[in-house]
């Protein structure tokens, strides 16, 4: 009897055993990966952020990643064009405008009409080919702080608030000349003649998508570069289709800048890993389910560190959702100069005002298609993380 008790208690020893065993090797797996999210507004970076990450800690992009991308950046090219021939009438800007001739003289007695409040263009990125309408997203946990990273509904919310609810224009001799010289043009029937405008009818009239192993027509990349030609057209947007040449080319092989600079929606949440000296990172952008927040959030409670991106860079644009009030208006108490300096430091300051439970915060200033200072930032970021998890440890 005595011989069977000891036979099973050293069983049952080596079985515990294991467990620990095992135990340990998890928690030291659980140890070794490190969970970041990824949250922010809608267009503020986090799609850009997470392929920086992918060219700095990992494998690159291979030739089926870049012929992908290929489709992606002929269909933004499209895309982006016909956005900005909507913005040469929103703006009214006639094509063949000439800013250089343009006076106060020639404007005094025709004043500036206002844009059209439902759009507002906005450069998303350096060499982008991609422009959008701006707006605030609709968010749940919205923190309050319109245009850097509040949301759709803090607009809503605010909109009583708002100082008079009207957007600014300044008294721009320049916008003020293209104005009437567009008025003179559409009275006089003569706004849509001209090579200029049967190119935009081109684009216009095609269809956005590229297929996967096409180019963009002939006849649409021609009419294109004969719009971007137009001195109207570059009034509008100085930076924009530069490299339409060699995009439109049918050799043409997405660059890293490229990709970088391509837009798609995010539609689901995604995972990239990465590894650190040996610890394996996993940033998750959840930025596609927005709506659906209640039902991803508790899956997230064991994040070592949230990333919230905020784009700045449009602090003066209008809501989409309210789209008669700019941004601006939410910050009556700002009375700084409008200068990036001051402006970056007062809204620094009003997201570290919001942080209620003395959460560790830290805020870094970038571009997110600018690989260097990237690559600077996410080293930062490693460096708090792991100095963190050594206080936690007790090392």
């Amino acid at each position: 009897m005595g011989t069977c008790a000891s036979a099973e208690s050293a069983a049952a020893a080596a079985a515990s055993k294991d467990i620990d065993k095992q135990l340990k090797a998890e928690m030291k797996a659980i140890e070794q990966n490190i969970k970041l999210l990824l949250l922010g507004a809608g267009e503020t970076g986090k799609s850009t952020v997470l392929k920086q990450i992918k060219l700095i800690h990992g494998t690159g992009y291979s030739d089926e990643d870049r012929a992908a991308y290929k489709v992606t950046v002929l269909t933004n090219v499209i895309t982006s064009v016909k956005t900005l021939l909507h913005a040469m009438d929103t703006l009214k800007i006639p094509f063949g405008f000439d800013p250089t001739s343009a006076t106060i003289e020639e404007t005094r007695d025709n004043p500036l009409p206002p844009p059209s409040p439902f759009l507002t263009v906005e450069k998303m990125d350096d060499g982008d080919a991609q422009y959008h309408t701006s707006y605030c997203e609709e968010s749940e946990d919205d923190i309050g702080v319109g245009g850097g990273g509040g949301g759709g509904s803090s607009c809503n919310r605010q909109k009583k608030e708002a100082v008079e609810g009207q957007l600014q224009h300044k008294d721009d001799s320049v916008a003020r000349a293209a104005a009437s010289a567009y008025k003179i043009l559409l009275e006089s029937e003569t706004l849509h003649t001209g090579p200029v405008a049967q190119a935009a009818e081109v684009v216009n009239t095609s269809a956005i998508g590229v297929i996967a192993g096409k180019l963009i027509p002939k006849e649409v990349a021609d009419a294109i570069s004969v719009i971007w030609k137009d001195i109207g057209v570059q009034y509008c947007f100085r930076r924009f289709l530069n490299d339409l040449c060699r995009i439109c080319n049918e050799s043409f092989v997405p660059t890293d800048q490229d990709i970088l600079n391509s837009r798609i929606m995010t539609t689901t949440i995604t995972e990239t890993r990465f590894k650190i000296e040996g610890i394996i990172f996993r940033v998750f952008d959840v930025g596609g389910q927005r709506s659906e927040r209640k039902k991803w959030a508790p899956y997230f409670d064991d994040i070592n560190a949230i990333i919230y991106l905020v784009a700045i860079n449009s602090y003066d644009q209008i809501c989409f959702e309210d789209n008669s009030t700019n941004r601006t208006d939410y910050f009556p108490t700002y009375e700084g100069p409008n200068d990036y300096d001051n402006g970056s430091e007062y809204f620094a300051t009003r997201f570290l005002s919001l942080n209620k439970y003395e959460k560790k915060i830290y805020v870094h200033f970038t571009w997110a298609t600018d690989t260097k200072q990237i690559k600077t930032v996410l080293a930062i970021v490693n460096q708090i993380i792991l100095r963190s998890n050594l206080v936690e440890a007790g090392l």
